[in-house]
C-alpha cells in the first residue's frame, strides 16, 4: 500500500484546491449530525481515481435517498451507502457487513480512500502498518458498514433496509435482557405456587402392582398365535415341496432305467435277427454253390449227338472299364474277327473281357439246355428242360452270390501312374 501513502502525503494543488472548493457542499466532510441512531453514510465516486470517494453522512435515508437522487446517472451508478457503525451489525442472511477503513485525502480535502475488510481485526492491523510507513492517523476513519441497497425506481431512488440493524453489543444486551425477566417471571411462580402436605412412609397406601390391561393381552396372544400359525404352514409348505422333489428325481430315474431296458432289449432283438440272417444265408450260399458246381460238370447233349462240356458265363453283371480299356478291347475284337476271316482260330487271353459274348457262328447257333436256376423270365418256353433235382433260388441267395461275385478284384491293383497293359513291343 506505498502507493496510497504517497498518495495521500502529496501536497495539495491548485487543481486539487478548486476542485474541493466547486464539488463541496453543505453537508461533505461534515461530521455525522447528532442523532439518536447510526448514521448513514453515501460513498459518490468522484474524478480523482476509482477508489476515491466523496463522503457524505445523513441522518435517515430518506434524506440520503433524495440527495443520491440528484446525481448524475453515471455517478448515481457507481455509489455506496452503507449505516456506519462502531460495533459489529447482526445481519440476516440477505444483508452485508464489512469492517471499512477511510482514508481522507488531505486535511482540507472531502475526498476518502475506501478499503474493505471482512473483519475488524484485519482492518486495525492495515491502519497499524501504514502509520508505521508515515500515514497520519488523524486522516483515518476504522467503523463497520452494514450495506444498503440503492435502488432506481419509476418514483425516485429508495435505500434499503432503510432503518440501521442492531449491532453485537445490543444484541448481546437484549438477550441477558430477555433471559434476567424470564428468572424472574419463573421465580415469582415458584413463590405463587402452593406448598403440598408432606406424606410419610406410614400413611402413604401400599401401591397396588399393575395388572396387565385385557386389550393387550389379547392382542399380544393373537399375534403369538398368528406368528406360530405362520411358522407351521412355511414348515409344511417346505416338507411338502421336498417331498415333490424327491418324487419327481425317482420318476426320473424309474423313467430312466426302463429307457436303458428297453434300449438293451431292442439291442438283443436286433443281434437275434442279425445272427438268423447270417445263418441262413450261409446255408442258402453253401446250396447255391453245391448246384452251380454239378450243373457246370454236367454235360450238354448238342443236336448232332457230339457232346460238350457247357462253359457258363459269369452271373454277375460286367463292369463297365475306362474309355482307354474299351478302346483296346474294341482293337482286340477287330484283331479276333480278322483271325477267323484268314482260318486262323483266335487265341484267349486272360483279359478282363473274356465274358465278352464271341462272334456268331453256325456251331454257336445250336441249342443249347439251360437249367432252370439261371434261365431268364423271358425263357418260359423251354419249360421242357426243366431239372426236377435242381433247387429254385430265391432273389436273397441271387443277391448274396451277385455279391460275393463283385467282391472277385478283375484287375490288378496299382500305387502308381498306369503305363499300358504290358504288350509285347510291336504286337500292337
Amino acid at each position: 500500500m506505498a502507493w496510497l501513502t504517497s498518495l495521500l502525503n502529496r501536497p495539495a494543488t491548485i487543481d486539487d484546491e478548486r476542485k474541493a472548493s466547486a464539488q463541496d457542499t453543505p453537508g461533505a466532510a461534515q461530521p455525522p449530525p447528532a442523532a439518536s441512531g447510526p448514521p448513514l453514510a453515501i460513498l459518490a465516486p468522484d474524478i480523482g481515481g476509482i477508489s476515491s470517494f466523496r463522503l457524505r453522512f445523513f441522518s435517515d435515508a430518506a434524506t440520503a435517498a433524495t440527495d443520491v437522487e440528484q446525481l448524475p446517472p453515471e455517478i448515481r451508478r457507481g455509489t455506496h451507502a452503507f449505516w456506519a457503525l462502531h460495533d459489529e451489525p447482526v445481519v440476516g442472511p440477505d444483508g452485508h457487513r464489512e469492517a471499512l477503513v477511510l482514508i481522507r485525502a488531505n486535511q482540507t480535502s472531502g475526498v476518502f480512500y475506501a478499503v474493505s475488510f471482512v473483519d475488524m481485526e484485519s482492518a486495525w492491523s492495515f491502519a497499524r502498518f501504514e502509520a508505521k510507513r508515515g500515514l497520519d492517523v488523524s486522516h483515518l476513519i476504522i467503523l463497520w458498514a452494514a450495506f444498503v441497497t440503492v435502488r432506481e425506481e419509476l418514483d425516485g431512488v429508495s435505500l434499503l433496509p432503510a432503518a440501521a440493524p442492531a449491532t453485537r453489543t445490543q444484541h448481546d444486551r437484549t438477550a441477558e435482557r430477555d433471559a434476567a425477566a424470564l428468572e424472574a417471571t419463573e421465580a415469582v411462580r415458584e413463590l405463587e405456587r402452593p406448598e403440598e402436605p408432606a406424606i410419610s412412609a406410614s400413611t402413604a397406601a401400599p401401591e397396588a402392582p399393575e395388572k396387565p390391561k385385557p386389550a393387550e393381552a389379547e392382542a399380544e396372544e393373537a399375534t403369538r398365535i398368528a406368528k406360530q400359525a405362520q411358522d407351521e404352514l412355511r414348515d409344511a409348505r417346505a416338507a411338502a415341496d421336498a417331498a415333490r422333489a424327491l418324487a419327481e428325481a425317482e420318476k426320473a430315474r424309474r423313467q430312466e432305467a426302463e429307457r436303458r431296458l428297453e434300449e438293451q432289449q431292442q439291442a438283443a432283438d436286433d443281434a437275434a435277427r442279425a445272427r438268423a440272417a447270417l445263418a441262413d444265408l450261409d446255408s442258402g450260399s453253401e446250396n447255391a454253390l453245391a448246384v452251380s458246381e454239378a450243373a457246370a460238370e454236367e454235360p450238354v447233349v448238342l443236336d448232332g449227338g457230339e457232346s460238350r462240356t457247357q462253359v457258363l458265363e459269369d452271373p454277375s453283371p460286367a463292369i463297365e472299364a475306362p474309355a482307354e480299356i474299351r478302346s483296346y478291347a474294341g482293337d482286340e475284337e477287330t484283331l479276333a474277327d480278322d483271325a477267323l476271316d484268314d482260318g486262323e482260330e483266335p487265341t484267349a487271353q486272360g483279359t478282363i473281357f473274356a465274358h465278352a459274348p464271341p462272334t456268331e457262328t453256325e456251331e454257336d447257333t445250336e441249342t443249347v439246355e439251360v437249367p432252370e436256376y439261371l434261365r431268364r423270365p423271358d425263357d418260359a418256353g423251354d419249360a421242357g428242360n426243366d431239372l426236377p433235382d435242381a433247387p429254385k433260388l430265391d432273389d436273397f441267395d441271387i443277391a448274396y452270390e451277385v455279391a460275393r461275385l463283385l467282391e472277385t478284384r478283375r484287375w490288378e491293383k496299382r500305387e502308381e501312374p498306369f503305363h499300358g497293359f504290358g504288350s509285347p513291343p510291336g504286337k500292337f
